[in-house]
């Protein structure tokens, strides 16, 4: 063919391309418009909505099982007038403690103080009220930077001249919930879809604080002993696996003390971590948010400040709340500390939207500068949840079902592989789950929802329910562990019906109403 004839196909090729792009951008444009003049968009579910395409991821719950745990608010077991209620074992949120809040705070007329202050009413710094911000760096000081050290008391006025022996209350940023923190720290230093690494198994709602603003892919780091936190070589192979994705890595979130294994990461562990992400251009994130939770009043727990020495660069950020040790999460005040400058001033415009109330930092500014009440409290809250961890410890060695020896935190970290088909799925695992719910009305939280990688896995959050409900609650796993176990190990989900676990929701409680052990029943 001459070149005079291969030109008009050429240009008749090129015309059939322009025309076919120009129908799919006129379709298109035209469908765009529907969207945006009726604003339906389908669901995952099937279900139309009038709201927008990012409305629509919003719609996702946070945490899988938060239907099961609505159940429990709407149905809660009571010893006397609701034996065969709903418990959950899946918040982790210590409800033990906070009658004594409450009495701290009426009597003391601290709520009264916080509206008759004027800076109440009115628009302050969005990075917290100055008072606030110099009492939170004092508290931060005292119990994590200088932690442990016998002139606690005394070396906020002899450490004045040092910058690293006191926090500045210039890096620190008040906020509503360490999920906002989590989130607007990410959306100012990531781009979106840029990774973060993230020890496995892990707190669940993480994964929406990254994802719905800043739009960050959660990466897990599997480790050969979760117990002791990721080594660098583990790190290592988890940073391959993000490039092989072909994402770019950005932060590594460390949770110390761990959610959900409780335990603590030694400093060892949280310096080789640092100085990893520091050796990779890596910011590093230390939620501490059970920092105050530990069990033992000599502990391992070490604040990433204490570690650095209060010097953390522009690389690494510190966050706590009031949520978990003070049994607070209803305050919505978490805090961070940072010496990031760019960071700290473009949260002076994000955190607009976040912010905590003034009333709130007010009420907050009032307890960290009480010395006393502050460390008799969170003693108090020690005890108290000593005491419920040792009922959940008790019952599951009965059981015999293994579990972590956790050193903080309320919850446990148990191993029910043993008592489900083998080999375990976690097909299988979401198969128990649903009779503890359905059946038993107990929820715990699957390690599957957590990144476990081993089927079988929960978390019992005890702080959650009285000592009372908690024994009714370990009760009833204590008949279902049972029961499963006299059906042998060939036994298929076919056989547990809710006729042979009738008496579950009966367990722990006799007919006057008062607790007893299953043993009573068997």
């Amino acid at each position: 063919m001459s070149s005079d004839e291969q030109q008009p196909a050429s240009f008749a090729a090129i015309n059939l391309f322009l025309l076919s792009t120009a129908t799919f951008l006129y379709k298109l444009s035209r469908n765009s418009g529907r969207n945006r003049n009726n604003g339906i968009f389908e669901s995952e579910d099937g279900a139309s909505y009038r709201i927008g395409s990012r409305g629509i991821e919003c719609l996702r719950p946070a945490l899988p099982y938060l239907g099961a745990f609505i159940k429990c608010c709407e149905d809660p077991c009571h010893p006397k007038t609701n034996p065969s209620g709903y418990i959950a074992l899946c918040v982790a949120e210590n409800k033990l403690i906070q009658e004594r809040l409450a009495l701290r705070l009426m009597p003391e007329n601290c709520s009264g103080e916080a509206f008759s202050d004027t800076v109440a009413y009115c628009y302050s710094n969005m990075l917290g009220l100055p008072g606030a911000r110099e009492a939170v760096a004092r508290f931060l000081t005292r119990k994590f930077l200088r932690s442990g050290e016998n002139s606690e008391h005394k070396m906020v006025s002899d450490v004045n001249n040092q910058a690293q022996t006191k926090v500045d209350p210039q890096h620190v940023v008040l906020s509503g919930g360490a999920a906002s923190i989590i989130s607007n720290i990410l959306f100012a230093l990531c781009e979106p879809g840029d990774a973060v690494l993230i020890p496995a198994p892990y707190y669940n709602a993480f994964e929406n604080d990254m994802k719905l603003m800043a739009k960050c892919v959660p990466c897990p780091i599997y480790t050969s002993d979760p117990v002791k936190g990721p080594s660098p070589k583990e790190l290592d192979s988890a940073a391959a696996a993000v490039v092989k994705r072909g994402l770019c890595l950005k932060v590594v979130l460390l949770t110390n003390p761990n959610n959900p294994l409780g335990v603590i990461y030694r400093r060892g562990v949280m310096l080789d971590c640092v100085k990893w992400a520091r050796s990779k251009g890596l910011h590093t994130i230390c939620d501490e948010i059970y920092a105050l939770s530990c069990h033992q009043k000599n502990n391992a727990f070490e604040s990433i400040l204490k570690i650095l020495d209060n010097d953390l660069r522009d690389d690494v950020h510190m966050i706590w709340a009031l949520s978990k040790d003070f049994g607070a999460s209803g305050f919505r005040a978490a805090f961070l500390c940072t010496q990031n400058v760019g960071l700290l001033n473009a949260l002076g415009n994000l955190n607009i939207f976040t912010c905590v109330s003034h009333p709130i930092q007010l009420v907050t500014s009032d307890i960290f500068n009480d010395d006393l009440f502050v460390d008799s409290y969170l003693e108090e809250a020690r005890l108290l949840t000593v005491k419920s961890k040792a009922i959940c410890e008790r019952k599951l060695d009965q059981m015999i079902i293994p579990y972590v020896k956790s050193e903080a935190g309320i919850f446990i970290y148990a191993d029910f592989s043993a008592i489900l088909p083998q080999p375990v799925t976690f097909s299988d695992e979401g198969r128990f789950s649903e009779i503890l719910q359905n059946i038993a009305h107990v929820v715990m939280t699957p390690g599957s929802s957590q990144r476990e990688t081993r089927p079988g896995m929960f978390r019992i959050c005890y702080a959650w329910v009285s000592e009372e409900v908690l024994e009714i609650a370990m009760e009833r796993i204590s008949y279902i562990v049972f029961k499963i176990r006299k059906l042998g190990t060939r036994y298929r989900w076919d056989d547990i019906s809710e006729k042979y676990l009738s008496e579950v929701t009966t367990c722990g409680i006799s007919k006057s109403g008062s607790l007893h052990a299953l043993s009573a029943i068997q």
